[in-house]
């Protein structure tokens, strides 16, 4: 699914990661744990392409796998002055996207227990996050690289986005303090796959 080959990537003298080589398979969640400044947020925005190694490459085995896959960050992706209605309207945009299906949003916000017409400012913590994770998957994605998804959720609404929103991923690395995403555990700090 993801190949790294020998990546180099460091920041100024910090060297993140040394001619690291990895293959993640398809059909795999993977729960990305490591100490802090381990490389992990490092590791999914080179998958995302926001950062670049300054030596080797990844490989991926879908050419379109940045279309198929829903990316959160820290950062959030949306437009805290919008809806998540309009928010979705601009990622299709951006995306060249058509055809947004409203009766699949209208899901999304049933079961995320959040509204798509109201601003985003108005919304908790919690509430933004979900939006975020409904935003990144408004396309139906088969894939998901996630940064800290759960951060201000309450604990049965992460277990709804486990049981029907991760279930359906075909392939997945999500880095999480709060909570086990899978069993398919990598310790970059480690680097051991359990």
């Amino acid at each position: 699914m993801i190949e790294f080959k020998k990546v180099t990537k460091k920041y100024n003298n910090n060297i993140v990661f040394d001619n690291f080589s990895k293959h993640f398979e398809n059909n795999k969640i993977y729960h990305l744990t490591g100490r802090n400044g381990s490389g992990k947020s490092t590791m999914l925005q080179m998958i995302a392409g926001l950062v670049k190694p300054q030596k080797g490459q990844l490989i991926f085995s879908d050419k379109d796998f940045k279309k198929k896959t829903s990316f959160l960050f820290h950062e959030p992706l949306f437009i805290k002055d919008l809806s998540i209605l309009d928010n979705v309207k601009l990622h299709f945009y951006i995306m060249s996207l058509t055809n947004i299906d409203l009766e699949y949003l209208e899901f999304l916000s049933s079961m995320l227990v959040i509204p798509l017409d109201e601003r985003i400012d108005t919304f908790s913590k919690g509430m933004k996050k979900k939006a975020e994770i409904l935003i990144s998957i408004s396309h139906k994605p088969i894939y998901c690289i996630w940064d800290e998804p759960f951060d201000g959720i309450d604990e049965e609404s992460i277990q709804v986005i486990k049981r029907n929103i991760l279930s359906n991923f075909e392939f997945g690395i999500i880095s999480s303090h709060l909570i086990s995403p899978s069993n398919h555990i990598y310790n970059l700090s480690s680097d051991v796959i359990m």
